[in-house]
């Protein structure tokens, strides 16, 4: 077991204890309201609260953001102002079915991740990065490549093979005229359903934006035309499609994907996904699922 399946097993007990202690809780204010809840109540928002900073996994703060935080404040409020009205009923409901619930999800989404899973098989097109339960597939043959082939052609492999394919900075290589459907397709024919595609690739509303600013010097433009147009370092460093979030939702969508949304980072590797200039993100990274 690796050290992210570690941390993520030893947050899984950490949940199931609050848990238990917001089962303790309801037990004593269905015997008793007293001021001496509250002191309990507050200990136990402590420990949700501080879940993310003790297990600092990265790609855990988008399942933390996503999946608990975006909801559970509101439940505290809930649960403090049932309180302050003395109302049992209220209070009871807040914390027995609406905070357990936010755990249980949250819980319930580390369990079914697949990144976090030790038996998914996972695919990293592209990839420089050596990581414990990934795949590596490159057109360069290097010592860290587990499968060498063109991206758009993954026949080395049977339908339904993967539970995640990654790729960063790979899908701008492909012509938009008659290879990136292609190469989609081919991805998700090898995709598992309900897979998911993780997809980054330099975001040219960003590009444009920092390409025209009056006060950028010219080495810095210069490295944005390069970003856009392929560094030209070896025969595959070209680059023949631009795309920002409606072209590459338009590519996907065509393709079948669905459910598909952008994030910030995705928190997996440390590659061209967090790419900066003048420490603004240029990225555009992207989650698609494989229908069922």
């Amino acid at each position: 077991m690796n050290y992210s399946q570690n941390q993520c097993a030893n947050l899984l007990c950490e949940i199931d204890l609050i848990l238990k202690k917001i089962q303790d809780l309801c037990s004593s204010i269905k015997s008793d309201l007293v001021a001496n809840t509250m002191n309990e109540y507050k200990l136990l928002v402590d420990e949700i609260v501080n879940l993310q900073q003790i297990y600092e996994e990265k790609y855990l703060n988008d399942i933390f953001d996503n999946i608990l935080y975006k909801n559970i404040y509101n439940v505290f409020e809930n649960i403090l102002k049932a309180y302050e009205e003395r109302n049992r009923e209220k209070l009871l409901y807040e914390l027995q079915n609406n905070l357990v619930n936010c755990l249980v999800n949250l819980k319930e989404n580390i369990i079914l991740d697949p990144v976090l899973q030790k038996d998914s098989r996972k695919l990293h097109i592209g990839g420089k990065e050596k990581k414990d339960g990934w795949e590596i597939f490159d057109a360069i043959k290097e010592e860290y490549v587990d499968h060498l082939g063109n991206a758009k052609d993954l026949s080395k492999f049977r339908d339904d093979t993967f539970d995640i394919i990654y790729a960063s900075h790979v899908v701008e290589h492909f012509d938009y005229k008659d290879e990136l459907l292609q190469v989609l397709k081919e991805w998700k024919r090898v995709l598992k359903p309900n897979g998911k595609l993780y997809i980054s690739v330099p975001d040219l509303d960003i590009l444009a934006q920092l390409f025209l600013l009056k006060d950028i010097d010219i080495n810095s433009r210069f490295e944005i035309m390069r970003i856009i147009f392929g560094g030209h370092t070896t025969d595959y460093d070209y680059h023949y499609t631009g795309l920002n979030f409606e072209f590459l939702y338009s590519f996907l969508y065509q393709t079948g994907f669905k459910n598909i949304r952008r994030v910030n980072k995705f928190s997996i590797f440390n590659d061209t996904s967090n790419m900066e200039l003048t420490s603004i993100p240029i990225s555009l990274n992207v989650i698609a699922v494989k229908e069922l």
